[in-house]
């Protein structure tokens, strides 16, 4: 994520470290704000 928010469904592939660096699955994220911005190349 580099702009917005989003929360993230149920998922079994990122381990709770992963989680706590921010780290988020596109695939299972809705957003919560109106704008978003992804950058899948980082």
């Amino acid at each position: 994520m580099t702009a917005g928010r989003v929360t993230m469904d149920r998922q079994y592939a990122l381990d709770a470290a992963e989680l706590a660096q921010g780290y988020t699955l596109a695939c299972r994220a809705r957003p919560e704000s109106d704008r978003i911005g992804l950058d899948f190349d980082s």
